[in-house]
């Protein structure tokens, strides 16, 4: 991919570490949500003999419906390693790179604050004009935390009307706080 070798086949399974921050930039009822927001993607993978590693900084947006979404990024701020052992160290910046991003996943609710997410998504690089023969292909499960005044539990159950609470505004599994069984 950014190694001077010639690139290795499949891989197998490696650690990713992901962490992000959004901001949802549409209204709360809307049935399409936008969010943009700064991602930060660690993948690593192996051969026999050579471990490589990919860390980009994405700024990304996703677009949500449902329980449904789609993200897309791209950034030159791309740092990848080559080396004899797995590591977290020794990433060099990828000067004149540039690295996509795309993911598509399912959203399960479990409270109006938190939910479970599960993906599949790609990454690849661009470096000297050449594109990567084999994209970083990954699978994830994670946790969404919502912050913020918008998506406080408390205001929203409390400030709205009984009909809108009965009529299922928050498709997730019961919770402490709990939903009015009549």
């Amino acid at each position: 991919m950014w190694s001077t070798n010639p690139p290795p086949g499949a891989s197998g399974m490696a650690m990713n570490l992901n962490m992000a921050f959004a901001v949802d930039l549409s209204p709360q009822r809307a049935p399409l949500h936008i969010h943009f927001g700064l991602m930060d993607r660690l993948s690593n993978g192996a051969t026999d003999t050579t471990y490589y590693g990919l860390n980009a900084l994405y700024p990304f947006f996703r677009f949500q419906t449902g329980t449904l979404f789609f993200t897309l990024g791209a950034t030159p701020i791309v740092y990848a390693r080559e080396d004899v052992a797995f590591g977290f160290e020794n990433f060099n910046p990828l000067r004149g790179g540039m690295s996509y991003f795309g993911e598509v996943g399912y959203e399960a609710v479990i409270t109006p604050e938190i939910s479970v997410n599960f993906a599949a998504a790609t990454h690849w690089v661009n470096w000297n004009n050449a594109l990567s023969p084999r994209p970083i292909l990954d699978m994830t499960a994670s946790f969404r935390l919502y912050f913020g005044w918008a998506s406080s539990f408390k205001d929203n159950v409390n400030t709205r009307n009984r009909d809108e609470r009965e009529a299922g505004e928050y498709k997730g599994w019961r919770y402490p706080y709990g939903t009015p069984l009549n």
